[in-house]
């Protein structure tokens, strides 16, 4: 009786420890200095096993021209909204510090249309498996962007 209880309490924990989400963690720094300014992002790569469930990303562009913060605010605005219009997904704010535009971004995997964005080219048919975004796919696609992951 007790091996049939200790054996479905270590059943229990092996499966649930096993389908926790867990992150990765990649990181982008650049200093652009033809366009005057500094970005530094951290993307937490949430996934089960090698799917990707949801992408946080945290971008800071820190410029002392005020020109050029508009333009990244207004840039980023856009750029977002048209994402999510094609492709569902993604909510985000930005939100203006001085010298600073941050942008939060969540992408949430579930309501991606990955299937679209692999048949308009936006991303890599190689980076997904059953129309899913896999871990190693997200590594690859942000390692291509500068990103270094962990």
């Amino acid at each position: 009786m007790i091996n049939k209880i200790v054996i479905s309490i270590f059943l229990i924990v092996f499966l649930t420890g096993c389908s926790k989400e867990k992150y990765v963690t990649c990181t982008n720094n650049v200093v652009n200095t033809n366009e005057n300014y500094v970005l530094n992002s951290t993307i937490k790569l949430y996934h089960k096993n090698d799917k990707v469930t949801k992408i946080i990303v945290s971008e800071d562009y820190m410029s002392s021209d005020k020109n050029v913060l508009k333009y990244l605010k207004d840039y980023k605005n856009l750029y977002y909204e048209n994402e999510n219009d094609l492709y569902g997904g993604y909510t985000f704010e930005i939100k203006e510090k001085e010298n600073h535009i941050i942008l939060d971004m969540n992408i949430n995997l579930n309501n991606l249309n990955i299937k679209k964005m692999v048949n308009d080219g936006k991303l890599d048919k190689y980076y997904t498996k059953q129309n899913t975004l896999t871990l190693t796919g997200a590594k690859y696609y942000y390692s291509s962007k500068g990103a270094v992951c962990e």
